[in-house]
């Protein structure tokens, strides 16, 4: 008897969804009827169709968020972290590796998200450099920073938040400035995780988000991956680690 009613349950249950999807899809078809022009029907109607897909996308754990707001959404899901942010930053040129320093770009808003989370929470960074860079030079096969504008921003970003700093673990990855397989990267708690492909000279991609958890483990362990092959920073800033091999 007990199963014949769960059996029942499931089955009005599933007849609900089916009567519900069914009005919306009736609403659609009604508005869509509504309109005068043809030309607007069709494109309200390829309008809907994309709507769908956004959302099924969405109701799958990954969304896509519009290159002018992905600053605004990362610097939102900074501020919501409780216990950890891992994150890769592609300094592949000048530009990039500026950012952090320059307050007309709006960046700083996100220095100062970072800033404000609390000292429990780990942070955690690799900054991706260009081996041929000018701002470094190799010297007994080991790449110093040389550039006091990026040596400042690494110490920024190694700094403790009570000093002014952003209170990061900071390890540095060498790349050429061809290899564009790296994306920026921003996971929170690991429950969720930002990826924007650059484009070079401050010009970015839309910015894919997820919450489905297998993606986002994923990237955590790409994440971890890149941390193991990556050296402390302190290996390439003069007088800070001199004597260590900076590339793995």
């Amino acid at each position: 008897m007990l199963i014949s009613w769960f059996l029942a349950l499931a089955v009005a249950v599933i007849r609900q969804d089916v009567s519900n999807e069914m009005r919306a899809v009736s609403a659609e078809a009604r508005l869509l009827e509504a309109i005068p022009d043809d030309r607007w029907r069709h494109e309200a109607s390829a309008e809907l169709d994309r709507q769908r897909a956004e959302f099924a996308s969405w109701a799958a754990g990954t969304r896509t968020v519009a290159e002018a707001s992905s600053l605004n959404y990362q610097i939102g899901v900074v501020r919501t972290a409780e216990r950890s942010v891992s994150a890769v930053h592609v300094a592949l040129d000048d530009d990039a590796l500026g950012m952090w320093a320059d307050p007309q770009r709006g960046f700083d808003r996100l220095v100062d998200a970072y800033r404000g989370l609390p000292d429990s929470v780990r942070c955690r960074r690799v900054l991706i450099l260009d081996e041929d860079s000018p701002l470094c030079v190799e010297q007994a096969g080991q790449r110093l920073i040389v550039d006091p504008g990026a040596q400042e921003v690494c110490r920024t970003q190694i700094r403790e938040r009570g000093d002014g700093g952003l209170g990061f673990e900071l390890r540095v990855q060498w790349a050429k400035t061809s290899d564009r397989r790296r994306t920026h990267l921003l996971i929170v708690d690991g429950r969720e995780a930002c990826t924007i492909e650059g484009h070079g000279k401050g010009r970015f991609g839309d910015l894919v988000v997820s919450v489905n958890d297998a993606v986002v483990q994923a990237q955590v362990r790409s994440f971890e991956d890149l941390w193991t092959a990556s050296a402390p920073v302190e290996w390439a800033l003069p007088g800070a680690g001199a004597g260590h091999p900076i590339t793995p």
